[in-house]
């Protein structure tokens, strides 16, 4: 008698387990593609802030050579660290992709 009840709560066990792993997969790759979509947001406002500000448009201060490559660095590096955290989402979302969809 307890033989049998103690498998029906094993197989319950087993069912509940892989339906917690593949919710929690799930979520995993649903909270990556948000963070991948506030990324590839951030990568457009840093390049429409860099390229509306630059040398010629109306408004702009006179800056010295060494400030705009200053400043030109500071917005590669910025687009750099974007695009490879991009790069490391994409990654992750590969990761947590269903087995059976495309």
């Amino acid at each position: 008698m307890w033989d049998i009840f103690s498998r029906i709560l094993d197989i319950m066990l087993v069912v509940i387990t892989a339906y917690f792993y593949f919710e929690n997969r799930q979520l995993k790759k649903f909270k990556a593609e948000k963070e991948l979509e506030i990324k590839m947001a951030e990568l457009a406002k840093v390049r429409n802030d860099y390229f509306q500000n630059s040398p010629g448009t109306v408004g702009y201060e006179l800056l010295s050579m060494s400030d705009i490559v200053k400043r030109e660095n500071e917005f590669n590096y910025k687009v750099l660290c974007i695009e490879a955290e991009i790069k490391n989402l994409g990654k992750i979302i590969k990761k947590y992709q269903w087995i059976f969809s495309k």
